[in-house]
C-alpha cells in the first residue's frame, strides 16, 4: 500500500520518529508536545493536515491551555504502542494516504468518497454478516477509508475479530458500558488499532477506571437526544468533571432545537480550551473533515441492517452493502 504513496515521508521514517516523541513526552510532554505539532505541520501536504496542525499550533501557544493537562494525561496513563499505532493509523494511513487517494479518486471518477464510515451494528445480526462486514472494510481500504466508528449492539467483541483482520485501519468502537465486561477489555486490549468509546450510564465510571488501569485508548461518548442535562456546556462541564481520564467526549445526536447552534456551542466549549476533555460531534465533526479534505462533503452511515441512511436518517433499502458493493453505493449517491 505505501509504496504507491509517492511524493510524501515514507510510513516507517515517520513511525520511528513519532515513536520516539511519545517516549519523550513521558517526561516533558508540554515541550515535546509543541516540537511534535512543528515537526507535524513542517511535513504536511494535504489540506486537513495543515488545517489541523495550524489547529494545534495555535492552541498550544496558550500555556494555560487544559490541552496540555490532556496531553500530559495520555502520556503518563496510554501504552505508548497502542498510541502510536492508532494514532499512524489515523494520522498516516487515512489523513495522508488515505486522503490523498480520495481525492485522486473523486478527480477521477466524479463521487464524494466519506475519509470514514459510520456503522451501526446489532450483535444478533454481525454474526451472520461478519464476512459482509469485513468486506466493506477491505473495500473501503481500497477506495482511501482507513477509519471507522462502530456503533454496537449486544456483544461488541464480535467486531474485534475484524478489528484485528485490518491492523492498518483504525476503529472506534462505541458501546453500552454495562457491555464491556473483563473478558472484552482484555481481548480488546490486544488489539492495538481500537479506541473504545464507552457510552454514558451507571456503569461507565467503573468501566473507564478499568480501561485507564490498564493503560487502553479509550473515550466516553453521549447520546445528546437521551440526555437532558441542561445545556451543552453543563453537560460537557459534568462528563468532564468525573474524573473519567478521557481524551475525547464524543457527542451523537441532534439538538433539541437546532443543529447549527448546538454545533456552534460544542465548538465553543472546545476552542476554549479550559475543559480537560475534547468534545467532537460524531455526525458534524466527520461531516466538517470531509469537507476540508476533499471540498464537498460526504457523511455515510449504514444502519445494523446494512442500509445507507438518507440525509434524514431514514434507511435506503436499495443501497446496501451486504447486496452491492460500496463503490457503486458511493457513486450512485454522492456525485460531484
Amino acid at each position: 500500500m505505501y509504496d504507491a504513496f509517492h511524493g510524501g515521508m515514507p510510513r516507517a521514517i515517520i513511525e520511528t520518529f513519532v515513536r520516539q516523541k511519545l517516549t519523550q513526552l513521558k517526561s516533558d510532554p508540554e515541550r515535546c508536545a509543541r516540537n511534535l505539532v512543528d515537526m507535524a505541520l513542517d511535513f504536511s501536504e494535504g489540506r486537513f493536515q495543515k488545517y489541523f496542525f495550524h489547529l494545534a499550533q495555535a492552541m498550544l501557544k496558550n500555556r494555560q491551555s487544559s490541552y496540555y493537562s490532556i496531553i500530559e494525561d495520555i502520556a503518563a496513563n496510554v501504552d505508548t504502542e497502542r498510541l502510536l499505532t492508532f494514532g499512524m493509523n489515523v494520522g498516516y494511513n487515512s489523513l495522508t494516504y488515505g486522503a490523498k487517494r480520495i481525492r485522486e479518486l473523486e478527480a477521477a471518477q466524479g463521487f464524494n468518497i466519506p475519509w470514514t464510515v459510520i456503522l451501526y451494528l446489532d450483535s444478533d445480526k454481525f454474526n451472520m454478516q461478519s464476512q459482509t462486514v469485513n468486506s466493506l472494510i477491505c473495500q473501503g481500504k481500497e477506495l482511501g477509508i482507513y477509519t471507522w466508528f462502530i456503533f454496537t449492539k449486544g456483544r461488541p467483541d464480535a467486531m474485534l475479530e475484524a478489528v484485528a483482520q485490518n491492523p492498518d485501519a483504525a476503529f472506534v468502537v462505541l458501546a453500552d458500558a454495562h457491555e464491556l465486561d473483563d473478558t472484552f477489555i482484555e481481548s480488546a486490549g490486544k488489539c492495538h488499532n481500537l479506541m473504545l468509546s464507552v457510552g454514558c450510564d451507571s456503569d461507565t465510571v467503573a468501566v473507564c477506571d478499568k480501561l485507564h488501569s490498564q493503560k487502553l485508548l479509550y473515550s466516553v461518548y453521549t447520546d445528546i437526544r437521551r440526555d437532558s442535562r441542561g445545556t451543552i456546556s453543563e453537560l460537557i462541564e459534568y462528563k468532564a468533571s468525573e474524573c473519567l481520564h478521557t481524551p475525547f467526549l464524543l457527542f451523537l445526536g441532534s439538538a433539541p432545537d437546532s443543529e447549527s447552534e448546538y454545533y456552534r456551542k460544542i465548538c465553543e466549549v472546545r476552542e476554549g480550551h479550559h475543559i480537560k476533555t475534547v468534545p467532537f460531534d460524531i455526525y458534524e465533526d466527520i461531516r466538517y473533515i470531509d469537507g476540508v479534505i476533499s471540498e464537498d462533503s460526504c457523511l455515510t452511515i449504514f444502519d445494523a441492517d446494512g442500509n445507507l441512511l438518507r440525509p434524514d436518517r431514514t434507511p435506503d433499502p436499495q443501497y446496501n452493502y451486504n447486496t452491492m458493493n460500496l463503490l457503486d453505493i458511493l457513486s450512485a449517491c454522492f456525485k460531484k
